[in-house]
């Protein structure tokens, strides 16, 4: 509805505006997407083991500090665990996040071919049907929520619809999570466990709510790596979210 004090003309302006920027978004994350998932798959393949029985997947991220020369990898997270699981007689595979590296994306992946630790690329596993899943999800999320949303009086509809559709192409990769699980599982590979870091994000919940799906027999683990304090309000969890959002089966700080 356009105001009596705005000019028509700037008002369809305005509107093609805003329409030409929804679609360069849009079209900007998919294209991100899109040669993310081709360095992947042009830098390594998946190492998946001939046969391993229940390994642990460890999530984690992979800064330039990570790349060791002699192919020895360095976790920033969980450093010193997998030797620790392996000496236990486990084996470990790591799903890598790749974050704030200087080399290209490809030589990421290339690097975690050669090293001496097993890594999981999951674009190698991902299929066109995947993607298109990905895709429809984020779409399903820029329309939410449905109705007014009222607060001490105003309605904050238009807002909440514009930040959605601002970042739900954002997260493609993170909703990709939501199948691996079954892509692992159709690889004979079931974890026993997950590990990742807990921050109770949007991102994490996508890769818990897979395992929850399509390998309910995993434990899933967080690791709170950071200190607790009341202001940090997405680390604390309501009755109410408790319910109905996807959560770790414990939490270790």
């Amino acid at each position: 509805k356009v105001p009596a004090w705005l000019p028509v003309d700037l008002a369809r302006v305005a509107f093609r505006h805003i329409r030409y920027a929804r679609a360069v978004n849009f079209g900007l994350r998919v294209a991100q997407l899109c040669k993310m998932a081709f360095s992947a798959r042009l830098g390594g393949m998946a190492q998946l083991p001939v046969s391993c029985v229940k390994p642990i997947l460890m999530h984690t991220y992979l800064d330039e500090s990570a790349f060791r020369p002699d192919g020895e990898f360095h976790d920033r997270y969980f450093p010193g665990l997998a030797e620790l699981l392996q000496k236990e007689g486990y084996q470990v595979l790591v799903l890598p996040v790749m974050f704030n590296v200087r080399r290209s994306l490809r030589q990421a992946w290339a690097w975690t071919k050669s090293s001496s630790s097993r890594f999981v690329n999951p674009y190698a596993l991902y299929r066109l049907a995947d993607y298109v899943f990905a895709l429809r999800i984020a779409s399903r999320a820029a329309h939410l929520p449905e109705g007014p949303l009222k607060f001490e009086g105003n309605d904050l509809s238009a807002m909440v619809r514009g930040e959605n559709e601002r970042t739900a192409y954002s997260v493609l990769t993170s909703i990709l999570n939501l199948r691996l699980p079954l892509r692992l599982r159709e690889q004979g590979i079931a974890c026993s466990a997950l590990l990742a870091e807990f921050e109770n994000m949007i991102p994490e919940k996508m890769l818990i709510q897979g395992f929850r799906e399509h390998s309910p027999d995993t434990e899933l683990i967080g690791f709170q790596h950071g200190a607790l304090y009341p202001h940090l309000l997405c680390n604390f969890t309501p009755p109410e979210e408790r319910d109905i959002a996807p959560m770790y089966d414990r939490v270790v700080c």
